[in-house]
């Protein structure tokens, strides 16, 4: 896996072209982490059973993306957003990009994932806020 994104970015270069960022989800390869960090993917995508502090512990300030389960998009909105809520204030919001920790099935409703985008925004820009808060007072 590691060598797809050497590899890629290497002919990119070679032909004089753009290095886009590359993402990698290795699902079930939570115990290679660390090692998937000192590749040259740019975001590893974790799925909804890894812990996020623990995987930040592993990767260091490695863009992480995910990892809400899935199965909460069946809840109502109030449960979505309390979830949504807790995945941001894991991760936080530098070097992080909200996600679903795996895909969405198609007797899930569109509604559910807008509850769901909506909250990490609110979330996000509240702890930004805050944080901005906290730098102007020291």
């Amino acid at each position: 896996l590691k060598k797809i994104a050497t590899k890629v970015k290497a002919k990119l270069r070679e032909r004089k072209m753009e290095v886009v960022p590359m993402t990698i989800f290795a699902r079930g390869a939570d115990w290679a982490l660390e090692e998937l960090a000192n590749s040259d993917y740019d975001v590893l995508s974790l799925n909804w059973t890894v812990n996020p502090i623990d995987a930040r512990k592993q990767v260091g300030s490695k863009s992480l993306q995910g990892n809400l389960e899935p199965a909460v998009l069946f809840a109502d909105g109030p449960r979505i957003r309390s979830e949504a809520a807790k995945m941001v204030k894991s991760f936080g919001t530098h070097g992080y990009i909200a996600n679903l920790g795996h895909g969405m099935l198609p007797s899930m409703k569109p509604e559910a994932l807008e509850v769901f985008v909506d909250e990490v925004h609110k979330c996000s820009e509240s702890m930004a806020k805050g944080k901005k808060r906290k730098e102007a007072s020291t």
